[in-house]
């Protein structure tokens, strides 16, 4: 049987995951409550020591599970009355230099609707990644029948949907503070904390 992988602590990687996943679960999130765990995973993580290693760990499809800033806080959207963000996704394709950010909505009398940031995205170093926004596009009533959230970008992409489609200029970057398999921490430029998991 093989063993496994225990922290500094002496606790096994994945109690103190399931720890943290417990405390992203909770309604009342105390991101007090979080930081020790994020530096517990943090001193175990045995960082990649190239770009080819640290590619495959960031490449495809994530779901955002905690933000300790509104996630839509770029386009204002967060702030608007009675409009709720459901899920959200990031999808990286590192060979591609791409990076998007996928958002559902919903408001007031089942009004429905999807936003997709797409953003140019290189590996600055072994930590940091660095992203160039490119365009918002905002969809309202949503976009009909979308079987994954690949599908739903490239429909989007290919000018399905009725909506906006905003130019962006604007740069900012992550910094990796931790990513195995199924789990990723990164803190932005701005100081926002983000814990993603594969879907």
């Amino acid at each position: 049987m093989e063993n496994p992988i225990v922290a500094p602590s002496g606790r096994p990687v994945s109690t103190v995951k399931g720890e943290l996943l417990d405390q992203v679960a909770q309604l009342e999130r105390n991101l007090a409550d979080m930081q020790p765990l994020i530096r517990e995973l943090q001193l175990n993580w045995c960082r990649p020591e190239t770009e080819e290693a640290f590619a495959p760990l960031l490449d495809g499809n994530w779901e955002l599970i905690y933000t300790s800033t509104p996630a839509l806080a770029r386009s204002g959207l967060d702030a608007l009355p009675g409009l709720q963000r459901g899920k959200t996704y990031q999808c990286i394709d590192v060979a591609a230099g791409r990076m998007r950010n996928v958002a559902e909505l919903s408001g007031p009398f089942g009004l429905a609707g999807l936003v997709v940031v797409s953003a140019g995205f290189e590996l600055e170093n072994l930590i940091r990644i660095r992203v160039a926004f490119e365009q918002t596009a905002i969809l309202w009533g949503g976009l009909a029948g979308y079987s994954s959230v690949q599908d739903a970008i490239e429909r989007v992409e290919a000018g399905e949907g009725v909506g906006l489609r905003l130019p962006v200029s604007s740069e900012g970057t992550v910094d990796t503070l931790y990513v195995d398999e199924d789990l990723r921490i990164g803190l932005g430029n701005r100081g926002t904390l983000f814990i993603l998991r594969r879907p």
